[in-house]
């Protein structure tokens, strides 16, 4: 393993964060927040770091990275990025907002305790949302004060800080190292093992030649759809410009941290709910279907096997928790009741974890549908986190495979994706994945339940962590929040959000001793 390309690469991506963080400095300096110190120590801490790295390694060059060098850069690649995510808000209640380590009703004091500053960041890398965040805060010209009576248009914490947890999302959401893939051939470094390793989803084909170029087109229309969504919010939403960034970074990205304490549900307008729901499901889709539409090709869509899936799945549960909340007592009116049930049904679905209702309080049946959503996520290829829908319909057609065996025992039977056969190396990997997805499921739940939580809480906040989606039911629904997690569950729950976030496979192959032999 070269050591040495592999600290220039997360050099390199240690820039970036810092680059991040320095625009939230920007926002800080601009509203005058008492988190304009605590961001900029945090920008120079990684800036340093990573100058110094660079300038170490200079002379690092390679063809193309190694299996063993792609892994390596995208596991601590994005644990070094969780790290340098947490310093603002570690820096906040002891540079900025003084003394709320000593007043817990104080903007940041969550914040005092490390393990907390970690989950938040990784939360936002990883595009989870969980939030440790207790109380709804906003910035007065005199400091950070508590609201007595829960405002909905409540900032949690002062801009700048808020401005860093949306972008935590934005850079999160199609990947940090992809970010700096357009750079690598600069560098003399190539960068195909990397692709493999962070693109969501179990294949990644490249859509041009260069996969510098890829990662361009990528991005292109990752930014592309944050500046419609961003001016949609605008007008016809009637957000400010602040609101409007925030909640397209956490939309595209599918991460569902807000600047309200309330989520969406506080702006209590309809128009913003239907634009972030149209965007919730364009997060979920597949990007190369966005790319390939743009260049003309709108057949794909009607041709791809995962997306008439993950759309028709959407529509037929849209349609069923709508009646489940319809025939509710006092239940809302149609059009409510499909509003509602859109938003929360696709951002379950996309892993986004926004709300605009406490769907822990509806019932059961309507919560079950939200529970098993959380065992699928988006498309592949997607911002979205979980299994992903085309593991799910692949494993789907090889246990109805098995079923026609059992029939007909001497027939030759190939899985098909997109009217092709599916390679049963990938049919292993799908099956092997799902196997580990559960079982660590399974495991940390228990591990909960043993710390103290009540057996819904504890499963729910496992799904919701590994499958990157956020709230979940019970002591920690959309209502709540994960401070009251003990310290080691909150540690297990962030290990699975970057398990979840990569995949699985790209954080437990390096528990392997294989892996670290030459």
């Amino acid at each position: 393993m070269r050591v040495r390309i592999i600290v220039h690469v997360l050099a390199v991506l240690s820039l970036a964060v810092a680059v991040g963080i320095g625009l939230a400095a920007l926002v800080a300096f601009a509203y005058d927040g008492t988190d304009l110190i605590p961001l900029a120590v945090g920008a120079g801490i990684p800036a340093v770091l990573g100058a110094s790295a660079l300038f170490a390694t200079r002379g690092a060059s390679g063809s193309e990275l190694g299996v063993k060098e792609g892994f390596a850069i995208v596991a601590f690649g994005w644990l070094l990025a969780c790290i340098y995510g947490a310093l603002p808000y570690a820096l906040y209640p002891r540079l900025g907002n003084v003394g709320a380590c000593q007043d817990a009703t104080l903007a940041g004091a969550e914040f005092c305790d490390f393990t907390n500053c970690l989950y938040e960041s990784t939360s936002g890398f990883t595009t989870t949302g969980a939030s440790i965040l207790t109380h709804g805060l906003w910035e007065t010209p005199e400091g950070p004060s508590l609201i007595a009576e829960r405002s909905p248009h409540a900032l949690l914490l002062p801009h700048g800080i808020q401005f860093w947890r949306a972008l935590t999302h934005w850079y999160g959401g199609m990947g940090i190292v992809v970010l700096g893939l357009a750079i690598l051939p600069y560098l003399g470094i190539g960068g195909m093992q990397l692709y493999r390793a962070e693109v969501p989803g179990p294949q990644s084909d490249k859509l041009v030649p260069r996969l510098a170029d890829t990662a361009k087109i990528l991005w292109l229309v990752y930014v592309g759809l944050s500046v419609a969504e961003t001016l949609l919010l605008m007008w016809p939403g009637g957000l400010d410009w602040f609101n409007a960034v925030t909640h397209s970074f956490a939309t595209l990205a599918t991460g569902g941290f807000s600047t309200l304490a309330d989520s969406v549900g506080g702006f209590k307008n309809a128009v913003v709910e239907t634009i972030i729901i149209v965007f919730m499901f364009l997060a979920g889709v597949n990007f190369t279907l966005h790319f390939l539409a743009v260049r003309g090709h709108f057949g794909v869509f009607r041709r791809d096997s995962e997306f008439k899936a993950y759309a028709g799945g959407a529509f037929v549960l849209i349609v069923l928790v709508a009646l489940i909340l319809r025939a509710q007592p006092d239940g809302p009116g149609n059009l409510d009741a499909l509003r509602w049930s859109a938003f929360q049904v696709l951002s379950i679905a996309t892993t986004t974890g926004f709300a605009t209702q406490d769907f822990a309080l509806w019932a059961p049946s309507a919560k079950y549908v939200l529970l098993l959503l959380m065992f699928v996520g988006g498309c592949a290829g997607s911002t979205g986190g979980g299994p992903k829908v085309v593991r799910i319909l692949t494993i789907g057609k090889v246990a109805f495979r098995e079923i026609v065996r059992v029939i007909h025992p001497k027939a030759v039977l190939k899985v098909r994706l997109n009217h092709r056969p599916v390679d049963e190396s990938v049919l292993s990997a799908m099956v092997g994945f799902m196997l580990f997805f559960m079982a660590l499921f399974a495991v940390s739940s228990l591990v909960l339940t043993l710390l103290g939580l009540d057996i819904l809480s504890a499963t729910t906040a496992v799904a919701a962590n590994i499958g990157n989606v956020g709230p979940g039911l019970g002591t920690v629904g959309p209502a709540a929040n994960y401070n009251h997690i003990p310290m080691l569950g909150k540690w297990l729950l962030t290990f699975l959000m970057l398990v979840g976030r990569l995949e699985v496979f790209t954080i437990l192959v390096l528990f392997s001793r294989s892996f670290w032999r030459r």
